[in-house]
C-alpha cells in the first residue's frame, strides 16, 4: 500500500511543489502575503521554534498521514476553525 500525505486544499496553486511561507517570500510574494494573512491574529506564531528540526515555524511544511477532514471537523467541534 502506498504511503500517502495529506496537506491541506490550497486555492491558486503556482508551481509542482509544496513550499514552506519563507521560501514562498522570495519566489512568489503575492502568494506569501495571501498566506501569511493566515497569522494576523497571531504574528509571533511565524517565528515559533520548531526545535527538533532547528528551524522556524514557516521553514516548515506540515503534512499529515491523516486525511485533513477528520482533523478540520475536530477543529471545528472544538471552537478552533471555523
Amino acid at each position: 500500500m502506498p504511503t500517502l500525505l495529506y496537506r491541506a486544499a490550497i486555492r491558486g496553486l503556482r508551481g509542482d511543489a509544496v513550499l514552506p511561507l519563507n521560501v514562498l517570500r522570495d519566489l512568489h510574494p503575492d502568494l506569501y502575503e495571501r498566506e501569511a494573512r493566515k497569522y494576523s491574529y497571531r504574528p509571533e506564531a511565524m517565528d515559533n521554534p520548531v526545535h527538533p528540526l532547528g528551524c522556524r515555524w514557516c521553514d516548515v511544511v506540515f503534512l499529515s498521514p491523516v486525511h485533513p477532514e477528520p482533523i478540520f471537523a475536530a477543529l471545528r467541534e472544538s471552537g478552533g476553525v471555523k
